[in-house]
């Protein structure tokens, strides 16, 4: 039934008026839809969001202001819901400059240390991972390889909590010396990553390790890499940039 209804509003060759206006309105409603789908897949599906989700498109007509009012009552709600820490932050420039963090919903996270300017020594990642105490404001976090020394969040393996605030655009982490400050990249803001890759690179013969990459994808087209070569250190390099995935 639901089928038959589809392909009767999308006949491209009706001319009966109220199917012309059936058609408007099937093509409203799911971009209304399509909105709230892309605005609000981090929030968890509980009664309130499912209430949400059909409030979005029920007032839907085929006037296209019934659209414009859907979509910014989708805003508002996700607007109205907790900030959700994963995603990609970058140092302000003149504090740590290249920095970045990124966490995974996963609880894993890579810190990046690209470019110091004042101490390229200190060039190079971590990797570990990572808990919210919301409650409390404590970012715990748990090094598992540490390859930039004394930089990043601590001279690691090992472990730390650390007082931190975040919001959907920046994140705050309280350290010893002081407090910084990072901001969410905006390519990541609604992006959850979908994947993460890990590559080894080996030498020609096959007895030595020479490298590794680490990338992670993100939903709609972002990816996110680091590349570590363990025979030249100042090969290391982080990446940002898109990426399509034809599924045919």
């Amino acid at each position: 039934m639901m089928n038959a209804i589809i392909n009767v509003v999308q006949e491209s060759g009706a001319t009966n008026p109220q199917t012309l206006i059936d058609a408007q309105v099937f093509e409203n409603k799911v971009a209304a839809a399509i909105t709230f789908v892309t605005a609000a897949k981090d929030i968890t599906a509980d009664a309130s969001f499912i209430t949400q989700a059909q409030a979005a498109v029920n007032e839907v007509s085929s006037d296209s202001a019934s659209v414009t009012s859907a979509d910014a009552a989708t805003a508002s709600y996700v607007d109205s819901q907790p900030a959700v820490l994963s995603g990609t932050y970058v140092a302000e420039l003149g504090t740590e400059e290249g920095a970045a963090l990124a966490f995974l919903s996963d609880g894993t996270y890579v810190q990046v240390q690209n470019v110091d300017v004042s101490d390229p020594d200190r060039d190079g990642f971590e990797v570990g991972s990572w808990t919210f105490d919301v409650d409390n404001g404590l970012l715990n976090i748990t090094v598992l390889v540490d390859m930039n020394g004394g930089a990043g969040v601590i001279d690691g393996p090992g472990s730390v909590s650390l007082f931190a605030s975040f919001t959907n655009s920046d994140l705050t982490v309280e350290f010893d010396d002081g407090a910084l400050v990072l901001s969410k990249l905006v390519a990541d803001a609604d992006k959850p990553e979908v994947g993460s890759w890990l590559t080894l690179y080996v030498s020609d013969d096959g007895s030595t390790l020479e490298g590794f990459a680490i990338t992670n994808f993100f939903t709609r087209g972002l990816f996110f890499a680091l590349e570590y070569n363990l025979v030249d250190v100042v090969g290391s390099f982080v990446t940002a940039g898109s990426y399509t995935f034809d599924d045919e």
